[in-house]
């Protein structure tokens, strides 16, 4: 996910480890630049899973806080590649769906940057299938590869069934201040940002290995969602949108290529180091950064648990602000698939907003744009009116009762909300893809899980992700989306299921989602254009359609022309 809220720490820590064994016939075996590499066969899927395999060395010690770098070293022993490796370290945020097993269920550690390969069984090294690179979400705050939520098993089997067998590759980055300390000293040494990196050098350990697998390097689509996809969008806007050749396709779920956070400034990024600094008795050091590689792990992770980081801007792989970089149409020209959640800000709306002035208030204490003159504030208030639309279905706000402790004017928030951070971007940039006359997939998630409160949550954020990756068991899940009632909407959601992960699939092998093979489904999904902009709503209760994509027009564009000046 996801969630920009405050984090609390994850006080859990364990030392992850990779043991070699002796081959064994029955393994899947390939040999990559750093030696042989024992995977495992899943009989059930037909699969061969990769799993755990480093790709930096170790960023502990004299490496904690620096670039990461590659394996330098080969192997003496084949690697034993059939368990995931430990995740990075995470800070719990205010999840939906909570996961605060999270630390006990997944091992953690400093040392983490590991990669997973998922194939079909018995593919040959020189296979060239298409590969799907997907970058898991959690606020750059929390998250992992091995979590049982991005299980590429089902996407993997999808592939297969539209005829377009595929790879797909899961990857750990550094989170929260592991990967994203920033400060004068940070900067001064190019080190900002870390966790890009660490996912960047993911990318290119894909192009220098994935023949090994029978992939293709020429055909890797990256994918994410929510921090995951504005981590693909940093991606694509990377050194001004130069073009390195790690992928040639995008997917971007929640987010994408116009941020949806706000970039923290110099001086207070200087300001949380120098807390980082004085939490570490690393003040008065002559290389402070030395200073805080060598600093106790325990004093580091209690230290960030109270502190905020995220990406900056940094010149190169975010070189500037995001609205900026697309209006300039500074960035790789590759095809997109991108999309929203009809609810995206319930999850994220401020509680106890009851009155006009409220919102105000509410407003103006938002980040996303600037809202110094009081003309903003009262334009986004006109745009916004109460009652309203609660979503594209029209239902009128004034008709569903709400509790005094979400706020009387809880939707008119959540609506605004959802917009400033997700929705007004992703048309904004399926505009820009149509104007350049690059192919835009554009979709809105429209089905409201299991045991999800249908006023107050919706189809709010990260809902769709469990219909992507076709979770039918539920796995990793607190509940199962699917587990509906009656069982006639049951099957129609594990259809939805069926279908958007073979439509990912579709787009990854095609760069179009169409060649899914769903016969009972035979609506074509337009490609994104400005003279009728059409979106695929995604709807787990009525059949799936298409709809034009011009619902709340005078606001979304209020939010993208005020967000350009912010940035200016």
């Amino acid at each position: 996910m996801q969630f920009l809220l405050r984090a609390a720490a994850v006080l859990s820590f364990s030392v992850g480890g990779l043991a070699s064994v002796q081959h064994q016939s029955a393994s899947p075996t390939v040999r990559i630049q750093n030696g042989t590499v024992i995977g495992k066969h899943v009989a059930s899927y037909n699969q061969d899973l990769f799993l755990g395999i480093p790709f930096a060395q170790a960023p502990i010690g004299d490496l904690r806080f620096e670039a990461p770098q590659p394996v330098n070293e080969t192997w003496s022993a084949p690697l034993n590649a059939t368990v995931y490796g430990a995740h990075c370290i995470n800070y719990l945020l205010g999840l939906p769906m909570d996961p605060a097993d999270l630390a006990t269920r997944y091992p953690q550690s400093e040392d983490c940057l590991t990669i997973n390969a998922v194939r079909p069984a018995g593919i040959k090294r020189n296979a060239r299938l298409p590969v799907l690179a997907y970058i898991y979400g959690g606020g750059f705050q929390e998250g992992g590869s091995g979590d049982a939520r991005y299980n590429a098993s089902a996407l993997v089997e999808a592939s297969v069934r539209i005829g377009q067998p595929s790879i797909v590759v899961t990857m750990n980055y550094r989170l929260q201040g592991w990967g994203f300390l920033a400060g004068n000293e940070v900067r001064n040494h190019g080190l900002l940002n870390l966790g890009i990196q660490d996912q960047r050098l993911a990318l290119q350990w894909i192009q220098d290995n994935i023949e090994a697998f029978g992939g293709d390097r020429r055909r890797v689509t990256i994918q994410g969602e929510s921090a995951g996809a504005a981590s693909v969008g940093f991606h694509l806007l990377a050194n001004g949108g130069r073009d390195d050749g790690l992928f040639n396709a995008a997917i971007c779920q929640s987010g994408g290529p116009y941020y949806f956070g706000s970039f923290t400034s110099d001086a207070q990024s200087e300001k949380t180091y120098r807390s980082v600094l004085k939490a570490s008795n690393c003040t008065d050091a002559h290389d402070t950064l030395q200073c805080l590689r060598a600093a106790p792990f325990d004093i580091l992770n209690s230290a960030f648990s109270s502190l905020s980081f995220l990406p900056v801007i940094d010149g190169t792989l975010v070189p500037e602000y995001t609205s900026v970089a697309i209006s300039k149409g500074r960035f790789v020209k590759v095809p997109l698939l991108i999309g929203t959640n009809t609810d995206e800000g319930k999850v994220f709306a401020g509680k106890g907003v009851n009155t006009t002035e409220e919102l105000a208030g509410y407003i103006e204490q938002q980040p996303y744009i600037r809202t110094t003159n009081n003309e903003t504030v009262q334009d986004l208030l006109e745009a916004y009116p109460e009652p309203g639309s609660n979503s594209t279905s029209g239902q009128s706000d004034d008709t569903l009762p709400l509790s005094a402790t979400y706020g009387a004017q809880f939707l008119r928030t959540a609506r605004y909300t959802g917009d400033v951070m997700f929705i007004a971007g992703r048309r904004y940039t399926c505009e820009i893809w149509a104007q350049l006359g690059l192919p835009c997939y554009s979709y809105r998630f429209n089905t409201i899980p299991a045991d999800t409160d249908p006023l107050y949550l919706g189809a709010t954020h990260f809902e769709d992700v469990a219909f992507v990756f076709n979770n039918v068991l539920g796995q990793g899940m607190p509940s199962n989306a699917f587990d509906v009632q009656p069982a006639t909407r049951e099957e129609s959601y594990k259809q939805l299921g069926d279908l958007m992960s073979r439509m990912w699939m579709s787009f990854a092998a095609t760069h179009s989602p169409n060649h899914h093979q769903v016969k009972s489904f035979q609506t074509d999904w337009p490609t994104y254009n400005l003279k009728t902009p059409q979106n695929m709503v995604l709807d787990g209760n009525i059949t799936s359609f298409v709809e034009n994509d011009n619902w709340r027009a005078e606001a979304l564009k209020l939010i993208i022309e005020r967000s350009l000046d912010f940035s200016r």
